[in-house]
């Protein structure tokens, strides 16, 4: 178990999750003893199918969750426990230091605005000058393999495909260069080709920008590329942890071995539109 002082001491160590544990107000354990440490350049992914979980525990680092979940543990990161922080000093981490990407960009990204102030707000907000802020913007089009990144500036979300969207939310992450990226499905939405590219590009930006990354995933064998450490988690329960070399070569529980012998890495069909903008509406967008 890993203490403030120890995380200070190995510069490496980002993140020291320890006891992690979320029960709601019947007292319903929603997950149990959650461990992991996250380094520098590494990617550790949560795995499970719906209901495990899974996304809760990234929720919970960053004081998201509803009022009616109890968490307990340590999470260590700067030499706080996030667990433990009030409003202020979560908003002083949430998306500056720690940023999560979600699931679906057409829910994340305002499409009342164009590219260029989605990314660049929270620059300005900061006193960025627009010239700087324009500026940053392209060249953070550019870092996430925007074609033709000029062109998307004006652009609105609807006008842009889904990869496409996926970068510029991507991109609305690393302007604040956070050093830890929570990636809850990122491409759950996209078809294979484009679940590769954008975790391709992940993984290169995490390596260059000295970042790490929770990948949050339904699809065992789609984070056997990408991820470092792997966690199984079924019910709240953690079934199986370690490197990916062990858990593909010598899986030993055997809900392990349930998640590789299926494909649950199908991408969803995009909603009709009359659920997507109630989805939108629903977010306050």
């Amino acid at each position: 178990m890993h203490s403030i002082q120890d995380v200070k001491n190995d510069q490496s160590l980002l993140l020291s999750v320890q006891h992690l544990h979320i029960e709601n107000e019947r007292k319903e354990v929603l997950v149990n003893n959650l461990n992991f440490d996250l380094h520098v350049g590494e990617t550790v992914a949560i795995v499970g199918e719906s209901g495990s979980g899974k996304s809760i525990s990234g929720l919970a680092l960053l004081g998201l969750l509803p009022e009616n979940l109890t968490v307990t543990g340590q999470a260590l990161y700067d030499e706080q426990n996030l667990l433990s922080l009030n409003q202020n000093a979560q908003l002083a981490i949430r998306g500056k230091k720690i940023a999560m990407i979600f699931q679906e960009p057409m829910t994340a990204l305002n499409p009342l605005h164009k590219v260029e102030r989605i990314i660049g707000e929270t620059l300005l907000l900061d006193g960025m000058s627009k010239e700087k802020v324009r500026k940053r913007v392209y060249d953070l089009l550019c870092d996430v393999g925007m074609d033709e990144p000029e062109d998307k500036l004006n652009r609105y979300p609807h006008e842009l495909s889904g990869g496409q969207r996926q970068r510029v939310l991507i991109a609305s992450v690393l302007a604040q260069k956070p050093e830890i990226i929570i990636a809850d499905e990122p491409t759950t939405a996209l078809d294979v080709t484009l679940q590769s590219q954008v975790l391709n590009l992940l993984q290169l930006l995490i390596l260059n920008h000295k970042m790490a990354m929770i990948l949050v995933s339904h699809d065992l064998n789609l984070v056997r590329k990408y991820a470092n450490q792997v966690i199984v988690m079924n019910q709240g329960q953690v079934e199986e942890k370690g490197t990916v070399r062990n858990i593909f070569q010598n899986p030993k529980a055997s809900y392990t071995q349930y998640l590789l012998d299926h494909d649950f890495g199908e991408a969803n069909a995009l909603p009709h539109k009359r659920n997507l903008v109630l989805s939108l509406h629903r977010v306050g967008v």
